[in-house]
């Protein structure tokens, strides 16, 4: 990542707009398939991930279509557990 570049993503940020998890962000990360980098004093140290680099992983998975129709089952499975989740409080994935 360009250490002039202003606009990151954090962990968090990337794992919604990858609808994965942060653990699989993480993951993502110590493999290589996204860049970012840790910055900061020990203690209050952050990750700052290249959107650029989140962007291209999407674009790769996304050209899948087995992987996209995948995806698409996955998001309807989880709302209908949460619709049928017996307290009310919908399934946590």
């Amino acid at each position: 990542m360009d250490a002039t570049t202003d606009v990151s993503l954090t962990v968090a940020e990337a794992a919604q707009i990858l609808g994965v998890s942060e653990r699989t962000v993480w993951r993502y990360l110590k493999a290589g398939r996204i860049s970012g980098e840790t910055v900061g004093p020990m203690g209050a140290q952050r990750t700052q991930i290249d959107p650029e680099s989140v962007a291209r992983l999407q674009e790769r998975r996304g050209a899948d279509p087995a992987a996209a129709e995948l995806r698409e089952r996955v998001q309807r499975l989880t709302e209908e557990l949460a619709r049928n989740a017996p307290d009310g409080k919908g399934a946590q994935v």
